[in-house]
């Protein structure tokens, strides 16, 4: 294929249908908000909102990162957030139509990519199609933080259209810049090199196999090398708590599981949550699901039929099928391998997102069969048969994906879904909490906070729970709920003993509430609600000399802050002044 072919008028028109498609399904994202991790990553980077590309470029921007907020090393998408802020300030819109140019791109370099290993526009087409409506990738393209995902689906996509058109030196250098730009994305794209690997074995002459893979070997161990930096160098802290210690029988349970559900977003995403678990309770046998062996069959059946192929037992019809369909699952498998949890993912082990690039293998089995089996019987009784269930397929996908972009509309939508489909989720609760919370409907967040605390450790849950019956004015429930969050975590900060004593001050227990407002300053000296109500205490219990000090010695600490007339007035009141 040359790029006049390319631009003919079939192939031109299923591109216009194509991007028609990628863009009408998720055009409804331009109406969604930043929701969860975009506040972090966009609204909140101060380079970002300064438009401060000089920043971005200097080395002590990504030297001086908080350990904490470090997570991922993505620079290639923070050029991107930086870029969309530059032309749309803070309006989501604009970022989300990035997020649906990206997505376009993919759809039409997946139809390139197709076309160049079969030669076969229908197949191209109808793998593109599938990509493009594919509702796993919802959580990809109407999540702007997501596009990690679609700019390393990009540069893996041109790393392989630049593969298998390009030679000699002109390949490396190219597939070189695409891999540095595809790990920049997103970090499975330093399985690129063994796709490629594959890629030569099935698709380069006999001669320029040997030489493809030294090189794409010496490109795989620069992959690791990078790997290695970011997990050791870059967040080792994070790193070294990422995982979570299990023993081989419960890592395979998990790793069957993961698969199993993935597997089944794949080929029937019929029931898909943002939110959810592993059932560690699960043996091996009962995590295996109908996905995971519909994929095994299709394993045995694919690679049988490569081996009939190889000893020249099938018709030659069969060949670009059979040798299609091995690449696809071998991408698909590399591609799916570093998100199954060999390296357990508690934060979150499991997320339809880290489908978005091996569903390019599968996009590329799907075409290649359904193309074939349309033009199998085309001649037949029920020739309209096959192409029927494409198109229903598609339209299938396509109708639920528009719906899911719904979902993901703003916070609200989204964790009220993910607790509708996973009550007990604990993050899903706790989240949907905080929403009520800044919504002052107390009751509410104290029925998610619940749900969120049942069998839980984390401190903050506790705390939200305490404030909301504070707030509700049952102090006693208030109480229990702070004293859990001391035995779970008594080294808390100034500002939660000061809480304490706010609600014992409450009840008119003046003896706990001095005892906490006093363990406030102990942590932290000039926190000021805890002297200004240590302060008003003493007053009111009669130590007005002690009173007095802690007044004076706000004053001095806090000169020149608009808070000082609080202080101000109540110790001219101390003494008798107006």
């Amino acid at each position: 294929m040359n790029i006049n072919t390319f631009f003919t008028m079939t192939h031109t028109r299923a591109l216009i249908l194509l991007a028609a498609v990628a863009a009408g399904v998720y055009a409804n994202t331009l109406f969604n908000s930043f929701m969860w991790d975009d506040h972090d990553l966009i609204t909140k980077d101060p380079v970002i909102q300064n438009d401060a590309f000089g920043a971005f470029f200097s080395p002590s921007y990504w030297k001086d990162i908080p350990q904490q907020m470090r997570g991922r090393l993505r620079p290639v998408r923070t050029l991107t957030f930086l870029t969309d802020h530059a032309i749309y300030g803070n309006r989501p819109w604009g970022f989300h139509a990035t997020n649906l140019l990206l997505h376009t791109i993919n759809v039409l370099l997946i139809y390139a990519v197709c076309l160049q290993l079969c030669g076969s526009w229908p197949a191209a087409l109808i793998g593109a199609l599938l990509f493009a409506v594919h509702p796993a990738h919802v959580e990809s393209v109407a999540w702007i933080k997501n596009r990690s995902d679609m700019l390393g689906a990009i540069f893996i996509l041109l790393a392989l259209l630049s593969f298998l058109r390009l030679e000699g030196i002109k390949r490396q250098l190219a597939v070189t810049a695409c891999f540095a730009a595809a790990v920049l994305s997103k970090e499975i794209a330093i399985m690129l090199p063994f796709i490629l690997m594959a890629a030569a074995q099935g698709y380069l002459p006999a001669d320029e196999k040997k030489k493809a893979m030294s090189w794409l070997a010496s490109l795989a161990a620069a992959g690791a090398g990078f790997f290695l930096f970011k997990e050791h160098f870059w967040r080792p802290e994070i790193s070294a708590s990422s995982g979570m210690a299990m023993d081989a029988y419960i890592q395979m349970r998990a790793i069957v599981a993961t698969l199993s559900e993935y597997s089944n977003i794949l080929f029937t995403p019929l029931a898909l949550s943002a939110e959810r678990d592993i059932d560690f309770n699960n043996t091996v046998s009962r995590a295996v699901s109908a996905g995971l062996v519909f994929m095994v069959i299709a394993a045995i059946a694919i690679f049988a039929a490569a081996i009939l192929k190889r000893k020249r037992l099938l018709p030659e019809t069969y060949n670009t099928l059979v040798t299609n369909a091995v690449f696809g699952y071998i991408f698909m498998l590399l591609a799916i391998i570093p998100v199954s949890n060999i390296v357990f993912l508690h934060g979150r082990p499991l997320a339809e997102q880290r489908l978005y690039i091996p569903s390019i293998g599968y996009a590329i089995i799907f075409g290649n069969v359904a193309a074939f089996l349309i033009s199998k019987a085309a001649a037949g009784k029920y020739r309209a048969l096959p192409a029927a269930g494409v198109a229903v397929i598609i339209a299938v996908f396509a109708a639920q994906s528009f719906a899911r972009n719904l979902v993901w509309r703003n916070d609200f939508t989204f964790w009220s879904e993910a607790v509708r489909i996973n009550p007990a989720h604990y993050r899903a609760n706790y989240n949907l909490g905080l929403i009520y919370v800044n919504r002052g409907d107390v009751d509410m967040a104290i029925s998610h906070f619940s749900t969120a605390a049942v069998d839980c450790d984390r401190p903050e849950v506790f705390n939200y729970l305490a404030r909301c019956y504070d707030a509700r004015g049952d102090y006693d429930s208030s109480l229990k709920n702070y004293t859990t969050l001391l035995n779970l975590s008594p080294d808390l900060s100034a500002d939660v003993y000061n809480n304490i004593g706010i609600v014992f001050e409450k009840k008119n227990d003046i003896k706990n509430a001095q005892i906490y407002y006093e363990a406030a300053l102990a942590r932290e000296a000039g926190n000021r609600p805890a002297q200004l109500n240590l302060a008003r205490l003493y007053e009111k219990s009669g130590n007005k000399a002690r009173a007095r000090e802690i007044y004076r010695r706000y004053l001095v600490s806090n000169a020149g802050d608009g808070s000082c007339s609080i202080a101000s007035a109540n110790l001219a009141k101390m003494d008798g002044k107006k």
